[in-house]
C-alpha cells in the first residue's frame, strides 16, 4: 500500500495479522523510496513470511540473513549504481530509457572488500546473536557487510542454498539461534566452535584476496557446474513434507511450460555471461557453447510458438522435440565439462573445512 512521501527517512510500516491459521502482511511504502530500502524491506517480509508459515506466534527473521541477502541482491543487480530513488506512484506517458553496461561485472563483495581494508569483520557470535548497538550507528555498516560475507560464504558450500532453505524451514522451532543454524549446517560443522574457526579462516583470507583475479580452471568449472543446477521443491511424494532437491537445468526444462522455464533460462544465460568474463579462454569457450545451446533453444521455441499459434497441439509437440534435443546437447556439454575437471589440477584452500562431494547427477534417458 502506498502512502505519501514525507521525508527520505520515512518509516516503512509492516503490518501483520493472522486469519484462519494463516499470516497476512501489509506494507505501507512511501510513494518515493530509495531502492536500497525497498530491497531490504522486501527481503525482510519474504523471510518473515517463510519462517512463520507454521507458527502460532510471529517470529522475526535473523538480522544477519536479512542484511546479508539484501546486500548480495543490491550488489549483484547493480541497483546502487543504475537506479535513482524510485517512485512507486502510478505515472503514465513517461519516456523510457535504458542503460547498457559492457565489461567485467564487479564482484558482489567488492564494496565489502574495500570496507574491510580499514574496518574489522564481525565475529560469528556477533552476527548470529547481535546486540542492539551492532545494528545502529557506526557498527551498522560493519554488521551489514559482515552479514553479506557470511551469506555469500554459506552459499559457496556444496548444497549451501539447500541448507539455508532448511534453516528457514526450521528457524521458528528453535529457541536458540545458534542451535537452529547448526542443525541446518550439521553436514559441514559439528559444533559452533568449528564453525567459528571456519569463519575466522574465511574472513582472514577474504581481507587479502584479489577480487579482480580470474578463477583458475578447477574453480571456474565448479562455478559452471553450480550455475547449471537448479534448486526445486519436490512436493510429489505423498504423506511426507516437501523436500528441497537439486536437479540439472535440462531435467527441469524437459517439461516445458513456457514462462517459468523461459525466465529461468534467461537467468542462467545472465549468470553464464557474468562468469565468462572471469575464466580462462578454454573454459570461456565451453561457457559460450552452453550459451549458444540455450539461446538457440529459446529462438526455436519462439518460432514454433508463432508458427503454430492456432494449433496448440502441434506447437506442444514441436517444442517438446526442441527441448529434448537441447537437453541431450546439455548432457554432452556436462560430460565435456566433467572431463575437463578431471584433467585439471584441483586446488585445496589451506585450512579449508572438508566437505562431502555430491554424486554426479544421473544422465537422463
Amino acid at each position: 500500500m502506498l502512502c505519501s512521501a514525507v521525508s527520505p527517512d520515512q518509516v516503512i510500516q509492516i503490518v501483520s495479522g493472522k486469519i484462519a491459521d494463516k499470516w497476512y502482511y501489509q506494507i505501507e511504502i512511501p510513494e518515493v523510496i530509495d531502492p536500497d530500502r525497498f530491497v531490504r524491506t522486501t527481503v525482510h517480509v519474504l523471510l518473515l513470511e517463510w519462517i512463520n508459515r507454521k507458527t502460532q506466534e510471529q517470529i522475526y527473521p535473523p538480522s544477519w540473513l536479512v542484511e546479508g541477502l539484501s546486500e548480495l541482491i543490491i550488489a549483484d543487480s547493480g541497483l546502487e549504481k543504475l537506479v535513482p530513488a524510485m517512485s512507486m506512484a502510478p505515472q503514465f506517458d513517461l519516456p523510457i530509457s535504458s542503460i547498457t553496461r559492457q565489461g567485467p561485472k564487479p564482484h558482489v563483495l567488492a564494496k565489502a572488500h574495500a570496507f574491510f581494508s580499514t574496518n574489522r569483520v564481525f565475529s560469528l557470535a556477533e552476527l548470529i546473536t547481535p546486540q542492539p548497538t551492532n545494528l545502529i550507528g557506526s557498527d551498522a555498516l560493519a554488521f551489514r557487510h559482515s552479514s553479506q560475507l557470511l551469506v555469500y560464504e554459506l552459499l559457496q558450500l556444496r548444497g549451501g542454498s539447500v541448507a539455508l532453505c532448511a534453516y528457514l524451514d526450521r528457524f521458528a522451532f528453535y529457541r536458540d539461534p545458534v542451535e537452529a543454524l547448526l542443525a541446518a549446517l550439521n553436514q559441514y560443522f559439528t559444533s559452533f566452535k568449528e564453525m567459528e574457526q571456519w569463519w575466522l579462516l574465511k574472513t582472514s583470507a577474504f581481507q587479502f584476496r584479489d577480487l579482480a583475479a580470474r578463477y583458475n580452471t578447477p574453480d571456474a568449472l565448479e562455478k559452471l557446474r553450480q550455475i547449471m543446477l537448479v534448486q526445486v521443491l519436490d512436493d510429489q511424494a505423498t504423506n511426507s513434507t516437501p523436500q528441497w532437491r537439486i536437479v540439472s537445468l535440462q531435467n527441469l526444462i524437459i517439461n516445458w511450460t513456457n514462462q517459468p522455464q523461459e525466465e529461468l533460462v534467461k537467468l542462467k544465460l545472465a549468470q553464464l555471461e557474468a562468469l565468462r568474463w572471469r575464466v580462462t579462454p578454454e573454459v570461456g569457450s565451453l561457457i559460450q557453447q552452453y550459451q549458444e545451446t540455450l539461446r538457440s533453444m529459446l529462438t526455436r521455441i519462439q518460432k514454433e510458438a508463432q508458427a503454430n499459434q492456432h494449433n496448440p497441439t502441434a506447437a506442444k509437440i514441436a517444442i517438446s522435440r526442441i527441448v529434448r534435443a537441447t537437453a541431450r546437447e546439455l548432457d554432452n556439454l556436462d560430460e565435456k565439462r566433467a572431463r575437463m575437471a578431471n584433467t585439471a589440477a584441483p586446488t585445496v584452500e589451506k585450512g579449508a573445512t572438508n566437505q562431502t562431494t555430491q554424486p554426479a547427477l544421473p544422465r537422463r534417458q
